[in-house]
């Protein structure tokens, strides 16, 4: 966003202050399974509005060499886009193993934030990325786009998707297969997470106003 500021408004780069998110901590953890998820299955989990700018469609090709499934999350903004998902499933054969549930409540959400294999995130543009945190929070391994924001949040702690290309993906899902994921890799994550924190956010908008 300063970046895009910068870009396209005339401001002193100086007067720019960034304040990041902080991340939805529950005041107790709750997770609820959500019906049409099998649990037994490992699966890859995407969650967003169905829309254009969110790229699901790319993710069925992660599902190339391997058994897992995909679980997509999410209000349908566009039924066309819905389609093209389905359809860009079935091109590649794996239209079985691709699941869009719908919404989610917040329980459900982070059920599939801490049982899914990784979570991923190929959109095309984010102001932040709050679930990308969300997930981290909880130790999971993140699978994330190069667009916009989210390389600032998923920082050196995740995997990239070097292209959109299927190729690309499928690249990144068997990067992350081949990866070892210990207690020490999700200890990594949920430390990244923890310094996108509501008060840390609050603080310093508070001493902002002070300076204005």
């Amino acid at each position: 966003v300063r970046e895009q500021v910068l870009e396209y408004l005339q401001i002193d780069p100086q007067k720019i202050s960034v304040i990041y998110n902080g991340r939805n901590v529950p005041r107790s953890w709750s997770f609820e399974q959500p019906k049409a998820v099998d649990p037994q299955v490992p699966f890859f989990f995407s969650i967003g509005t169905i829309t254009d700018k969110k790229n699901f469609h790319v993710l069925p090709a992660m599902l190339l060499d391997n058994d897992y499934k995909l679980v997509i999350a999410g209000i349908t903004q566009s039924q066309a886009y819905y389609n093209k998902i389905i359809d860009e499933a079935k091109a590649l054969g794996v239209e079985k193993r691709v699941q869009l549930i719908g919404a989610v409540t917040e329980e459900e959400k982070f059920w599939l934030f801490k049982h899914c294999a990784a979570f991923c995130f190929p959109s095309l543009a984010e102001g932040f990325g709050l679930p990308v945190i969300e997930a981290m929070q909880l130790g999971t391994p993140v699978i994330l786009s190069k667009a916009t924001s989210l390389p600032e949040v998923g920082g050196p702690n995740a995997i990239y998707f070097e292209g959109m290309a299927p190729e690309s993906i499928t690249q990144a899902a068997d990067t992350f297969l081949k990866t070892p994921i210990d207690e020490h890799t999700r200890k990594s994550l949920m430390n990244w997470a923890g310094q996108f924190d509501w008060n840390v956010a609050a603080t310093k908008y508070w001493e902002l106003y002070e300076t204005l």
